[in-house]
């Protein structure tokens, strides 16, 4: 697994990605629900909400492709673990990539190592083993 840190000054925020050669990441992105109009439209990513799940549905957006793959990746476990994080964040990925970053925000030195273990510890949710995923 490799973890790369990124400072975009052309964007102002902060951004770590990881990555898992092996991986098949369904293409999402999911943000807290309060930055919905933020969210890239041209992406043509379809909406998803889970019923059995109100809670997560009000706290995140998420958008993605292939609702088989979403409903896989974001697992009740999943779910649980993402209302239960301290920070806000935006959260997107693709095939054999992750990426964590808060919009609009670079992070201050101190903030950093926080959120780097944020996402360290995401990081397994989304990457373990899936059987015939």
């Amino acid at each position: 697994m490799i973890f790369k840190i990124f400072d975009c000054n052309s964007e102002r925020q902060t951004i770590i990605q990881a990555e898992k050669p092996e991986a098949k990441l369904p293409q999402f992105i999911l943000c807290p629900n309060r930055f919905m109009n933020r969210i890239d439209q041209r992406r043509k990513l379809q909406k998803f909400s889970f019923d059995n799940d109100p809670d997560f549905s009000k706290m995140f957006i998420l958008r993605g492709k292939g609702q088989k793959k979403i409903n896989q990746t974001f697992s009740p476990e999943v779910r649980q673990y993402l209302k239960d994080l301290p920070l806000k964040f935006y959260l997107e990925g693709l095939n054999d990539k992750l990426i964590f970053y808060k919009p609009v925000k670079r992070l201050k030195p101190t903030d950093l190592q926080p959120f780097y273990h944020q996402f360290k510890e995401l990081v397994p949710y989304f990457f373990r083993e899936r059987g015939h995923g």
